[in-house]
């Protein structure tokens, strides 16, 4: 074999296992107060106000953080999902908008943050969300727990559960699910 062909060969090895090495080497942890992050997201949702098997659908959500402290924030944004017809279960399509506004606890000491959020919930459906009483659902909880791996103190992805409950029936938890990726952008103010 010709000294030509084992040099492109040596570096289409040697080029993945320098990228993999930059990758795993340590980064310094550096939690920052007072700064902001947007993120946008896919999300899978699931809502069982209608039905107890679910109705899943799919979306798409966006909001800001304000990190006050290192441990410490605000959260704020709003998501919106379309949930499939079930000609089975006779469930038409559903659409779903809520707005949300809350805390947020990080801990912000590695690479991977996870985190915990809980905030006041507004919801807009079209059919509306009904509860067992039959009455417009408008307001929920939602409690959040998710991790982002922030390898970049501007850039990190995610991932974020969260659970709901419509404020007229807290004991009935939790009636919609959302699992979402988070793509996030991070401003020191």
């Amino acid at each position: 074999m010709s000294k030509r062909l084992r040099a492109p060969r040596l570096l289409f090895i040697a080029a993945p296992l320098l990228g993999a090495l930059l990758l795993a080497a340590p980064q310094q942890a550096a939690a920052v107060e007072d700064e902001l992050t947007l993120s946008l997201g896919p999300l899978w949702a699931d809502q069982r106000a209608s039905s107890p098997e679910g109705q899943g659908g799919f979306g798409a959500a966006a909001w800001l953080e304000w990190h006050l402290t290192d441990t410490w924030g605000l959260t704020a944004g709003a998501q919106g999902a379309y949930h499939l017809s079930d000609p089975d279960l006779m469930l038409p399509g559903l659409q779903v908008y809520s707005a949300w506004l809350g805390g947020l606890y990080t801990l912000d000491i590695t690479t991977w943050v996870p985190f915990v959020s809980l905030a006041a919930t507004f919801y807009n459906a079209d059919p509306t969300l009904k509860d067992s009483e039959g009455e417009d659902a408008l307001f929920g909880l939602r409690v959040g727990l998710g991790v982002d791996w922030r390898r970049y103190r501007w850039f990190s992805v995610g991932a974020e559960g969260n659970v709901h409950a419509f404020l007229a029936e807290v004991s009935n938890y939790p009636v919609y699910v959302t699992a979402l990726l988070r793509f996030n952008l991070h401003f020191e103010l």
